[in-house]
């Protein structure tokens, strides 16, 4: 490995930390293998939802469906989604450096999570963005 591989890793590390603590609440009933899968169309608009988000997001199955993103994942209120008919680099380039984005649940609880985007295309030709929330635990001080 690499001495910048080695650099970029500690300081991914440390600044993940200084984000967790800056949360008002981490629910203690968060497990890390739990995954929502958000599917958004080109409005910014909640299409879908899996089964574990609906658990993770602490909410009914169709509660989320027809609601902005931003209610969910506060920061990609102002943040363009696509560039035309793609996700845009900036969310691709805050997936791959680890960001840690705030997400609320329909219940006002907070928690950390990692996202990744993915480009999809449904049977219409409509374009989507697929949205996977990996939770973060906080590490036991």
């Amino acid at each position: 490995m690499s001495f910048l591989k080695r650099k970029e890793i500690n300081l991914s590390k440390k600044s993940a930390n200084e984000r967790i603590d800056g949360f008002n609440a981490i629910r203690d009933d968060i497990s890390e293998d739990q995954e929502a899968v958000l599917t958004i169309d080109d409005r910014g608009t909640i299409y879908d939802c899996n089964y574990p988000g609906v658990k993770l997001l602490d909410c009914l199955p169709g509660e989320l469906i027809g609601k902005p993103v931003g209610s969910v994942l506060p920061e990609l209120t102002d943040i363009k989604l696509f560039q035309e008919t793609l996700s845009t680099p900036k969310l691709l380039f805050l997936s791959r450096i680890g960001h840690h984005f705030e997400v609320v649940c329909i219940s006002g609880a907070r928690f950390t999570g990692n996202l990744f985007f993915s480009d999809m295309k449904n049977s219409l030709g409509q374009h989507r963005l697929r949205v996977v929330i990996c939770p973060v635990k906080q590490a036991n001080a």
